[in-house]
């Protein structure tokens, strides 16, 4: 039973991820094109059977030398978002060998739902002043924010 508990301990510890809290994305997503090799908006087209790896074309390059429609194979390594699970496009920022690997703990996000997880639901009193359409409004505005962050991208 110890033996058990040990290795379910190490598991979840192997497997923890703890990215900091992003206080400024706008800086963050201007630090993070400066370190990585490639920024681009690609469109994943597939993934293989256990989601580990996709298949992405690239649509925009920004910064790097992935050349347009060139199709790309990325991989979701790590226990550390982003994880690219999702078909669409995407705004991408990471380095490639021979397969293409997102930043850990990165602003790589899905142009269609730009968020990686919802927020958690404000407490009862909060809620009915916010009103009932509260998500609504703030997915709106992670797509706004969204929209600074392909600006700051575009002028680099």
């Amino acid at each position: 039973m110890f033996l058990l508990a040990l290795l379910l301990t190490v598991f979840i510890q192997a497997t923890d991820c703890n990215c900091a809290r992003i206080e400024d994305p706008v800086k963050a997503v201007s630090d993070e094109f400066v370190h990585v090799d490639h920024v681009l908006i690609g469109e994943v087209i597939s993934f293989n059977s256990d989601s580990s790896q996709y298949v992405f074309i690239a649509r925009e390059v920004f910064k790097g030398n992935f050349k347009l429609g060139h199709e790309i194979v990325g991989v979701n390594s790590g226990a550390c978002e982003p994880f690219i699970t999702r078909p669409g496009e995407w705004l991408l920022f990471g380095s490639c060998s021979d397969l293409f690997v997102a930043n850990s703990c990165g602003m790589s996000l899905n142009l269609e739902n730009p968020w990686r997880k919802l927020p958690p639901p404000p407490p009862p009193e909060v809620a009915r002043s916010l009103g009932s359409d509260w998500l609504d409004k703030w997915k709106a505005k992670q797509k706004d924010e969204l929209q600074v962050y392909l600006t700051i991208v575009r002028d680099k």
